[in-house]
């Protein structure tokens, strides 16, 4: 790592630089140092070996834009998200239990790509990252590369490369002012456990992640609402709910009397026992 690489903008000061950068396409300009996201893909999966030490190495300067989501599939349009999305066939190309669980998490969208902040294309506008597996399927048996294990069974990755991630997470956040409205409110109010929360709500455990939030000294109701909300929202940026998003607004009161006020009288009843 060199003096450099912690103070060029797109640079991440986490990561070894490659002696030559990727340079194709730059992003847009309104995305050229406020990227939105990060999207961790699956790499190299012959190489289970090489990943034993969670090292970033930086290929490409994030102004560039990589061409790692949403590529085009002229054989098959079903298997295009673009395409079948335009093509209004969103819910019929998918598997009737995506289509379910997408409208329980998402019942304010019509589809992905209303998830983008004003763009067609998440690829203008992410950073993409490539992750090696530790773990991998091959003639039907699973191969795991001498020496390195998964974080649990189940995963692809060890738990260096999970904690990489999250601390590049954490950095693309700082540099790029995420979200762009309100500041970074998520790691002002729960400090460097921000990306740890948001993992937990993402997973689907959120009484876990008020549990963490209140250890960081967070207990109102409403606070512990919104950290659950915008969690759920990250591509709302920690705005305000529009008078007019109505589902919204009701998911919010719905997170607040279900979830949270439960969660927290259950652990003032435990407390008192």
């Amino acid at each position: 790592m060199t003096d450099i690489s912690m103070t060029r903008d797109g640079i991440s000061p986490l990561a070894i630089q490659a002696d030559t950068h990727w340079d194709d396409d730059d992003r847009p300009l309104d995305w050229q140092g406020r990227v939105f996201g990060l999207v961790v893909h699956t790499t190299g999966s012959g190489l289970p070996a090489s990943a034993d030490g969670g090292h970033l190495l930086q290929l490409a300067n994030e102004r560039e834009q990589a061409a790692g989501v949403g590529v085009t599939n002229s054989q098959d349009p079903s298997m295009d998200q673009r395409r079948s999305i335009e093509a209004g066939r969103f819910e019929a190309d998918l598997p009737p239990v995506l289509v379910r669980l997408w409208r329980e998490r998402r019942p304010s969208h019509d589809d992905s790509l209303a998830l983008l902040p004003g763009t067609r294309t998440a690829n203008s506008c992410y950073v993409h990252v490539e992750c090696v597996p530790c773990v991998y399927h091959a003639g039907g048996e699973l191969v795991t590369g001498e020496g390195v294990e998964p974080m649990r069974p189940g995963l692809r990755f060890t738990e260096a490369q999970h904690a990489t991630v999250a601390a590049l997470a954490v950095d693309v956040a700082r540099r790029n002012g995420w979200p762009a409205n309100g500041g970074l409110w998520l790691f002002d109010l729960v400090g460097d456990i921000g990306a740890r929360l948001s993992d937990l709500v993402a997973t689907g455990q959120e009484h876990l992640a008020i549990a963490l939030a209140r250890q960081q000294g967070v207990t109102d109701v409403d606070e512990l609402t919104n950290l659950l909300f915008f969690a759920r929202h990250p591509e709302m940026g920690g705005r305000r709910i529009a008078p007019e998003e109505a589902a919204l607004a009701q998911e919010w009161i719905d997170i607040r009397d279900t979830i949270v006020r439960p969660t927290l009288h259950r652990s003032s009843s435990e407390a008192v026992r």
